[in-house]
């Protein structure tokens, strides 16, 4: 596999390889670089009181803020 982060070639273990279909492509050579993607692609959520942390790929962006959910970006004034 290759690090989703830092593109580095690693083995993936036996018992990490789905029986069926495709592992996941969001594989990591370590947990610093786990932690440094999620730090480089994560946001606060914007509305007053939540503050959650999130993936931007998770997430939503409406009107130039991001969101944690559809609910928040609705909510926000």
């Amino acid at each position: 596999m290759s690090c989703y982060n830092c593109y580095k070639l690693f083995y993936i273990k036996a018992e990490e390889v789905p029986l069926r279909g495709k592992p996941d492509p969001r594989q990591f050579c370590s947990d610093h670089c786990k932690k440094a993607y999620g730090l480089a692609n994560s946001m606060k959520c914007q509305l007053a009181d939540c503050g959650k942390r999130f993936l931007k790929t998770e997430g939503e962006y409406v009107h130039g803020k991001w969101f944690c959910n559809d609910e928040h970006a609705e909510a926000d004034p």
